[in-house]
Formats: structure tokens, C-alpha cells, sequence
């Protein structure tokens, strides 16, 4: 199996390399990530003082790091003057984060590129962060997010005594590697110094494959949620909400074309507003968009055509529906929510629920949910929905339409449901401490 990963990586950079002459915008962005980010790392654990090292944080994406994100936090409070350093292994995550970097990331810290899981690539990380004129890389620890186990990039580091664990792990049975072939893959979850799992589930299924010792200490993602409440609340999008005004308003967030022609065959009513907020859009398809709705007999304005960054808060005008061309806002918008649609269901899988629960939304998903434990708990709670097909998502939001008894009550058990599983980045964070 060795040889399979590493023939499958060394198949994966060469596409990359192939998708990017060609000008795909993501594997191009890949490799520019790796070929800035050692020289920024070399540099920045060059002028580490001798008794410092780096607290290394790894994170597949932009989605990880909202896990990692609060348990970092936690973290720093703790020891203020750790020194992180925050590796990405796709661009998109870089990117996300270079726009918005949290308060308390400091000049001191780094971010950089995980390196590829191949011996050549594993060198060239293990070299940026090794000061000159020393044998063993400048790391306390690894910490990696959720699943990203990567057994060559590890034994590199075990070689030097760094512990490396992971946390908010995640394990289902089935998939990769807890299924027949992935036995030299799990050979590396065996030789972690601590697997923190987010249920008993995921502990469960590593009981049944060998790999034994992981604690459950929880899902961070409920403290970040509810941290974007209270900065929903800090800095309240007061133009949003006089454009919804005194109506009800239901949020369809990171829709994809399923989602959406389901709420186009709702009959509204004057007393509802929709923030549809598409997964991905174009020019084209925001304007497509626009002139469905139209032809339903419902104006939408669109957000980019009002908003900047420069004044993400302007004013919007009165339509009944906003179509949102801009990324990083679903969050805060939320908080205007009085229901939710999230995306996903009905294609590869749903997006976040846990962020319209978190600020007292009750929730709506396409089928295919079964392996989102949170959701399936949200589910049994009666603040989440799911259902079938198109037309069956139509009706049920035509029929929660008229009862905002209901979803009030359902909103309050999602935040309910939300509140009572906080605290898991204070207990990883004081893993971390312990390590």
C-alpha cells in the first residue's frame, strides 16, 4: 500500500501541474502556495529564538480551520507566547485565511503549505523548519485536524520525539482508511501520540480496526459557531436587517440548483423574505437567477450590486428576494434567519449545519445527510428537517411558512442543541498543554 500512496501522489502533483498549464485556477494556486511558502517558512524559523519552537497546526481547508480555529485560540490564551505555525494543504484555505486572520494572530506566528506526502516534499518541510546548524526540526508539536493523517510526513517528524496528534477526528467506518486496503494508512493513526475524537462513534470505529486509546473530547466546530453569534452581534449588519425588515425571512445557504428550484416553486406570502446564498455562482448564473425570480413575479436584488468591500453594510433596496454574489457573509446572515435551507442534500453531501442552529434556526437538508452525525442529532433534537426530494422540500417549506409558532420553537431547540456541546476546544487545547 506504500507504494499505492505514493504512485497516487505522484499521479495527483502531476495532474496538478498538467491542470495548471492549462490555467485551472485551483492547481495553479496549489503550486504557487508550495513554491513561496518554504522560503516564508525557512525565514521565519530562521530568526526563531533558541529556545523557541513552533506549535504546528495542520488543516486540510478553510472548513478545518473553523475547527482549529478556537481550539488555537484557547490555546494562545493559555500560553501566550506559543508561536504557531498553520499549514494548509489547498489553496483555498490559505486564501480564506490571508483575507480574514483572526485578532490574535500575531507577526510572530506563520502560515505555509503542508507539504505533499511524498519523501521529496516531506525533506524540503522538514528543512524550512530545521534552524541552521541543527539536527531536528523546530517543532513542540503537531496537531492535525479531523483526518489529516498523512504517515510519511509523520514518520519524519516521529524520527525527532515530536508528538503529533489529531483532533476532532473523525472516523466512518467505510471510508478511507477504515475499509479493507487501508491498513498501511492506519498503521499511522496507530502511532499517533493522541487521537481526540469528536463521539463515541468514531472511537468505536477505531476500536474495530486496532487502533485503541482515543478520548472523546468533542467537536470545536460548536465553539466556533457560537463564537460567530456573538461576532454577528458585535458587528450587527444593520442594512441587512432593514432590508428584511418587519417580514420573516428564510435563508438558503450554500444552495446549489436543487435547493434553489425548490424555493422557486414556494408560493410566498408578503409577510416572507429568501436570502439565497448559492454554493458557487458566475456572472451568468446570478443572473439567471435573477430573471427566474422575475419570472415568478418576485424583483431580487443582487448583493455585489450594492456592496463592496470597501462598504460590505450598504444599504440594499426593497425586493423580496437578495441573491448574495460575495463570500465569507453567510455566517452573519444568518442572524436575520427565521428558517434555513442548507445546500448540499441532495448532491455529495450537506454543508454547515451547525451554523444556522447556533443562532436559532431551524433547519432544512436534502437526503443525503447520513454520515453528518451532527445532523442526524439535530434531527432527533426537532430543530432539522430532512426530506426526500424537490417537491417535498417545497412543500414542507410552503407548510412552515404558516406556523412561526413552530419555528420558534424549533429554532430554540437547535440553539439549545448547539449550547450543550461547547467546550471541546478548551479540552483540546488543555491536551495540547499537557503534550
Amino acid at each position: 500500500m506504500q507504494a499505492m500512496h505514493s504512485f497516487f501522489l505522484v499521479l495527483y502533483g502531476g495532474l496538478l501541474r498538467l491542470a495548471s498549464a492549462f490555467g485551472h485556477k485551483k492547481a495553479k494556486g496549489w503550486l504557487a502556495m508550495r513554491s513561496q511558502g518554504w522560503s516564508v517558512l525557512a525565514e521565519a524559523t530562521s530568526v526563531l529564538p533558541p529556545e523557541e519552537q513552533w506549535h504546528a497546526v495542520h488543516c486540510a481547508s478553510a472548513g478545518e480551520f473553523e475547527q482549529a480555529r478556537p481550539v488555537m485560540e484557547a490555546y494562545r490564551k493559555a500560553n501566550p507566547s506559543a508561536r504557531f505555525l498553520l499549514t494548509f494543504f489547498s489553496p483555498s484555505g490559505w486564501i480564506a485565511f490571508q483575507k480574514r486572520r483572526p485578532t490574535w494572530w500575531t507577526d510572530r506566528d506563520c502560515v505555509a503549505p503542508s507539504p505533499l506526502d511524498r519523501p521529496s516534499h516531506v525533506r524540503r518541510f522538514v528543512a524550512a523548519v530545521t534552524r541552521t546548524g541543527e539536527l531536528a526540526p523546530s517543532i513542540a508539536w503537531l496537531a492535525l485536524a479531523k483526518y489529516e493523517v498523512w504517515p510519511n510526513w509523520l514518520a519524519a517528524l516521529q524520527k525527532h520525539q515530536i508528538p503529533c496528534v489529531v483532533f476532532a477526528a473523525h472516523a466512518v467506518e467505510g471510508r478511507w482508511p477504515f475499509r479493507v486496503g487501508g491498513g498501511w494508512h492506519r498503521k499511522a493513526w496507530e502511532k499517533l501520540d493522541a487521537i481526540w475524537v469528536q463521539h463515541q462513534q468514531s472511537e468505536e470505529t477505531l476500536s474495530r480496526w486496532g487502533i485503541l486509546g482515543a478520548k472523546v473530547l468533542g467537536d470545536p466546530r460548536f465553539d466556533r459557531v457560537l463564537q460567530t453569534v456573538q461576532e454577528s452581534a458585535d458587528h450587527f449588519d444593520a442594512g441587512l436587517k432593514n432590508w428584511v425588515g418587519q417580514r420573516q425571512c428564510l435563508v438558503v445557504g450554500s444552495a446549489w440548483n436543487p435547493e434553489i428550484e425548490a424555493m422557486l416553486a414556494v408560493s410566498w406570502t408578503e409577510n416572507w423574505c429568501v436570502i439565497v446564498v448559492p454554493h458557487e455562482w458566475t456572472e451568468d448564473s446570478i443572473a439567471g437567477q435573477k430573471e427566474a425570480w422575475k419570472k415568478r413575479g418576485h424583483e431580487a436584488v443582487v448583493w455585489s450590486d450594492h456592496r463592496s468591500e470597501a462598504n460590505p453594510s450598504a444599504a440594499l433596496p426593497p425586493a423580496k428576494v437578495l441573491l448574495v454574489d460575495a463570500i465569507g457573509f453567510l455566517t452573519g446572515i444568518y442572524a436575520v434567519a427565521n428558517a434555513a435551507v442548507v445546500g448540499g442534500g441532495f448532491g455529495a453531501g450537506i454543508h454547515n449545519t451547525l451554523e444556522p442552529a447556533a443562532h436559532g434556526v431551524s433547519v432544512w437538508v436534502g437526503p443525503n445527510c447520513s454520515r453528518f452525525l451532527e445532523a442526524q442529532l439535530l434531527q432527533a433534537s426537532g430543530a432539522l428537517h430532512v426530506v426526500d426530494s424537490e417537491a417535498a422540500l417545497t412543500l414542507a417549506v410552503q407548510q412552515a411558512l404558516g406556523d412561526s409558532k413552530a419555528l420558534r420553537h424549533q429554532g430554540l431547540q437547535a440553539q439549545s442543541f448547539a449550547m450543550a456541546h461547547a467546550g471541546a476546544a478548551q479540552r483540546i487545547a488543555e491536551g495540547l498543554l499537557s503534550l
